[in-house]
């Protein structure tokens, strides 16, 4: 019994080893470039999106803080001597306005002042004007109150040799108090 079992060992081996032979090798075309997958935290491939869901996703997600805190809302301060418009950033309050073409929420954003990193850096709204801070990190870039328009007040944009307007919602701003 013994030999029989060896014998049938060595037959397969010997067999399995002229079937190996046999097969053709195919190679695997090398890519032209290395694609990087980001993993999070449970070890699943992050999922890249387009830049209008992440637009949209900065969008829901600021908006919402901002709405959950309305009394700790930062708004831009219009000097009552000069009507210049300025904000600092206060670490403790938020804001976040936008300055539209039109007084319309809809129409075209033309700048933004915000505290959230993600809505400033690199200015992913693509506004003309840009994204920024606070105020002072505006380089030649002055901020002006005209008049009031519905819910809108009409801003001067006041850049270098030119002047434009655009519209922020009044809510986001407040005359200086004079003591």
């Amino acid at each position: 019994m013994k030999k029989i079992i060896i014998l049938v060992i060595t037959i397969f081996v010997f067999s399995s080893c002229k079937n190996e032979k046999e097969l053709k090798v195919i190679e695997k075309p090398k890519p032209d470039s290395i694609e990087k997958l980001e993993i999070d935290c449970s070890g699943n491939p992050k999922v890249e999106k387009n830049q209008d869901d992440k637009l949209e996703a900065i969008e829901k997600e600021n908006s919402e803080i901002i709405e959950q805190d309305e009394e700790y809302i930062n708004k831009a301060a219009i000097e009552q001597n000069d009507s210049l418009i300025w904000l600092t950033v206060n670490m403790k309050r938020d804001h976040r306005i936008f300055g539209f073409e039109k007084p319309d929420v809809k129409s075209k954003r033309m700048i933004l002042l915000s505290i959230f990193t993600k809505d400033v850096e690199n200015n992913p709204f693509n506004c003309p004007y840009g994204a920024f801070y606070e105020t002072s990190g505006m380089k030649n870039i002055t901020l002006k109150f005209k008049e009031n328009i519905g819910d809108f007040a009409k801003i001067e944009i006041q850049k270098e040799n030119s002047k434009e307007v655009v519209y922020f919602e009044k809510k986001w701003l407040e005359f200086e108090q004079t003591e």
